[in-house]
């Protein structure tokens, strides 16, 4: 009787055991599945903005030169890795557009992907999605931003892609960005001063700006020129250091208070006061 008892609780076991594993596997298979439903599908299914539910959060890159190459993670030579989840994007400083041209193009079919939007993220529009060997050629974005996204899966590495990509900057020359009247004569705002002159700047210089605006000095024969109206320090200083990029290594943020010009030290005092981040700060 006890052996008896016995085996038909081994039987048992062994169901279960069997069962349980079944159920994993088909676990893991559904899990697989829905991966590759969502890398295939098209961004317009709004599928992939649930992926990182079950996968890894991109990693994101952003380009800010004016131009440059533009490869996979393997660069030039090598190839790229396998479950790659990344993000480019490419934004220079006062964009109008960006020009990208595919040379090479080889990523696996259907279970490697790239796509391309007209923006700054993934909710953009969205251009195109390529696969294979179907280069995307020449795109070219409606605004200052593009967004690149690439997905591979977990084998069969390729070459993947050569590339590079141009901007054209805001013009400069437009009537309307020189010598434009900005109204800041109440409360507190920044800006960044790209260089002060005894002699007019031309036109053609500086263009990478837009708008640009200049403040004559008169008791002191010199022209500042300056850009952006900033609410805040940070935004100003995250500009400055863009500015600075591009090789103006003069470049400072300075405040305006009322309409008076102020010292940078001042002004981020003013502005942690009112946002009532301190009650005094020594400079």
């Amino acid at each position: 009787m006890k052996k008896t008892l016995l085996t038909i609780v081994a039987i048992v076991s062994m169901a279960l055991t069997a069962i349980i594993f079944t159920s994993e596997a088909n676990a893991q298979e559904s899990t697989s599945n829905i991966r590759q439903v969502i890398k295939n599908s098209s961004m317009n299914v709004g599928l992939k903005k649930y992926y990182p539910i079950i996968d890894k959060a991109p990693t994101t890159t952003k380009l800010t030169k004016n131009s440059d190459n533009f490869h996979d993670t393997g660069g030039a030579l090598d190839d790229y890795t396998n479950n790659e989840f990344q993000l480019w994007l490419i934004e220079p400083l006062n964009a109008k557009s960006i020009t990208i041209d595919f040379t090479a193009f080889n990523i696996e079919d259907e279970y490697d992907n790239l796509f391309i939007y007209d923006g700054n993220s993934i909710d953009s529009p969205l251009i195109g999605s390529y696969t294979g060997s179907s280069s995307p050629g020449t795109i070219i974005s409606s605004s200052g931003s593009l967004l690149i996204e690439f997905r591979s899966d977990c084998s069969n590495l390729l070459d993947g892609w050569v590339a590079s990509y141009s901007t054209v900057l805001s013009n400069f020359d437009s009537a309307e960005n020189t010598d434009k009247v900005v109204d800041y004569s109440s409360g507190l705002v920044f800006r960044v001063q790209i260089g002060a002159f005894s002699e007019p700047i031309p036109k053609t210089l500086m263009k990478e700006f837009s708008p640009i605006h200049r403040e004559k000095i008169v008791s002191a024969n010199i022209t500042r020129y300056m850009t952006g109206l900033f609410k805040t320090s940070d935004a100003a200083v995250n500009t400055e250091s863009q500015i600075k990029a591009l090789g103006y290594g003069d470049a400072f943020t300075v405040g305006y208070y009322n309409g008076v010009r102020i010292g940078f030290n001042e002004a981020r005092k003013r502005e942690l006061v009112a946002n009532e981040m301190i009650v005094d700060v020594d400079y």
